[in-house]
Parts: structure tokens; sequence; C-alpha cells
């Protein structure tokens, strides 16, 4: 519990600004003052690995899943570069880079070969290329200084896995239009957890996984937006926990898709799992079904039935399975309005796990390895 308090004390003294950023409208007003330089552009290639895309992706998926100016590159794929650079047009094209370290090799050689790819069209960079990464000498701040672009500061305080509320993913929501509201709850959150932290159901449930058994952490979000939130709390939950032979396996299924995949084992194979199933209210939210199309599929059921409704009591069916089977399963419900409150919930129960584990969840030593032993063979 102690470890908890010193935590909540960080955050109160700004030590922990993933979380203190929260406190204030700040980071936002930052974030729509640097988006104004990137109004005029088509397209923005987001390049970045982990938290650097994650969190971004999380706020603007779900938050503004109309606009689509942003396109993520977060991978080393050749072929999707080759793609991206035949779909878009450079001339008209801005790209944000962001690195914490200003080191991430997948990072800087994308960036390098579509400034590359503008260099043979004879397109200037300048005005177009972004960084948002650490103010100290970097290979990605030598780039940004070689191209004339706009380094963006990164807090040095604060870890890719935690940055969804700083000005990385602040940033493209607001470029792609979005607004601040779902920071209301997110930020009602933190100040109960800070007021009662022992009470609070992250420290809850984080008490209840380290005495239990469990050792796979299942996160299903109902619906093809909020999918994102899977991929991001891997990362988050797996970097920061997963460390001196300890920690629960993160994963994600898709609602309802893997009810037709994995569906099976979470129900009937080994009872190791906590399971979280997260929903919005999507009834009355789709198209019915209308009776002559029932008639034909001789399908009572079917008849008006709102593809948002069947959505939601999916989730609400597959819940009540779960708990017959004696699974050990929850519910979140989420909304656009309640992301917030989602997303801190979460940080906050990857936090107090780690409390509960004596292990540092701020850091990631066993990833520097595989990079080391990649460098080898280049």
């Amino acid at each position: 519990m102690q470890t908890v308090y010193t935590f909540i004390e960080e955050i109160n003294q700004g030590n922990r600004p993933a979380f203190s950023c929260i406190l204030n409208m700040d980071t936002w007003e930052q974030a729509k003052a640097y988006a104004t330089k990137l109004k005029d552009f088509d397209h923005i290639l987001w390049l970045g690995m982990g938290g650097s895309t994650l969190g971004a992706q999380v706020l603007t998926k779900i938050l503004t899943p109309s606009s689509n100016r942003i396109i993520y590159m977060d991978n080393s794929d050749p072929l999707t570069l080759k793609q991206t650079l035949k779909t878009v047009n450079l001339e008209k094209t801005a790209i944000v880079c962001v690195s914490k370290s200003g080191g991430t090799t997948e990072t800087l050689l994308t960036a390098c070969l579509i400034l590359e790819a503008m260099n043979e069209k004879s397109i200037s960079p300048h005005g177009k290329f972004f960084a948002i990464t650490e103010e100290k000498e970097s290979p990605l701040t030598a780039l940004c200084e070689s191209v004339m672009g706009l380094r963006i500061p990164h807090d040095p305080k604060i870890g890719g896995r935690f940055s969804i509320f700083s000005i990385v993913g602040l940033l493209a929501l607001a470029i792609e239009g979005g607004n601040q509201r779902f920071l209301t709850l997110a930020k009602a959150e933190l100040e109960a957890f800070i007021k009662s932290p022992e009470t609070h159901h992250t420290y809850k449930t984080a008490e209840m996984l380290h005495s239990s058994n469990l050792t796979n952490y299942i996160l299903m979000p109902y619906g093809d937006r909020f999918k994102i939130i899977g991929e991001w709390f891997v990362q988050l939950w797996a970097e920061s926990l997963g460390k001196d032979s300890k920690g629960l396996w993160p994963s994600v299924a898709r609602g309802a898709s893997d009810q037709h995949a994995c569906l099976q084992m979470m129900m009937d194979g080994v009872n190791n799992s906590f399971i979280t199933l997260m929903r919005e209210n999507t009834k009355n939210s789709g198209s019915s079904l209308s009776k002559p199309w029932a008639e034909i599929l001789n399908s009572p059921l079917l008849n008006n039935l709102d593809m948002g409704d069947f959505l939601y009591y999916q989730a609400e069916g597959t819940f009540d399975a779960l708990k017959g089977a004696n699974r050990n399963v929850r519910m979140i419900e989420t909304s656009p309005e309640m992301l917030g409150k989602a997303l801190m919930g979460l940080m906050l129960e990857t936090v107090c796990m780690s409390a509960f584990m004596n292990i540092d969840p701020w850091d990631q030593p066993a990833v520097e390895d595989a990079k080391i032993r990649t460098a080898k063979y280049l």
C-alpha cells in the first residue's frame, strides 16, 4: 500500500506527468495549437512504434471514426510503405515522427524512406516534418533539424505506453477534429483514486488478481472501433508487468467475432483467465431487418432485429455464459464519452498491480536485448 501512496504523492508533485497532465487542460491547448500547423494537409503519416501510435489510434478511431487524415505506420513492413506511398499525394502530406528517445530504428528508417521518396519527386520536406521527441540530441532531432522540421517536446518522464493523455495522444485527436470532453471522466477517475486508493475499484481488482492463481488477462471489447483498446492495453500491461518471471499474460479478443474463435477455450478450457468484456450501449443504433427477409430465412428471431441490439445482447449473453461456467469475468460499460474513465482505470489498475508484484512498471529492460541481437544481423 505504501508504494501506491508514493505513486499518489508523485502525481501531486507533478513527477508522474502521464497522470498529472489530466488535472488541467494545458496539454490539450498545446495540442490544438500544434494541430493548426497541420490543418492544410490532406494526409498525415504518423510514424511510431508501440505507445508512440497506439494511444493516438485509440483516441482517433473511437472519438473521430469518420475522419481519416492520419495514416498510422507502426511496423517496418516494406509492402505497407510502398502501398502507402502510392496512395498519398506527398505534396499534400505531412510526416509526424514520434519517438521519445529519438532513436527508434523502425521509425527512423520509415521516416528517411519517405523523405527519400519526396526527394525523388523534388518535393521539399520544409514545413512538412514534425518530430515528437525529447529535447536532447538524438538521431531524430538531427533528422528534424536537417529538413528544417518542427520538434514538439516529448516529456522525458512519460513512457510511450503511458502517453495517451499527453501531447502524443491529444495531438492526433486535435488533428482529426476531436474535442477534450472525454478527459472529464478520466480526471474524475484519477481524483477518486487519489482520494481513496484502497477502496478504488482498480486497487481492488489488482488485489484480487495478485491473490489469485490466474495466469492470463483477456480484454474483449465489443465493436470494431473499440478493438484498438485491447491492442493498447496489451502493450501497457505486458511492458509494465512482464518482469522477474512474473505477470499475467495479456491478450485481446474482439466481440462478437471471436465468440466463433476463442470463446470455446474461455468457456471450457483451463480456468486460468481474468476476462474483461467491454461494450457500449449500441441498442437501437443499427439497421433493422424487415419481416420478409426473416420469413425467407425462416427465422422469427431476425424479424425487426436491430444489429445494434444484437451486438449489445451478444455481450450480455456471453457474460452470462461465462458467469455460468464459473469463469472470472467482469463487464466494463463504455462509450466515447466514457472512454477517458475506462483508459484511466486500466492505467491505474496496471500501476496497482505493479505495487502488489513489487516491480517497477516504468521500465522495460528485456526489450533492449532483442534490439541488440537484431543489430548484429544488420
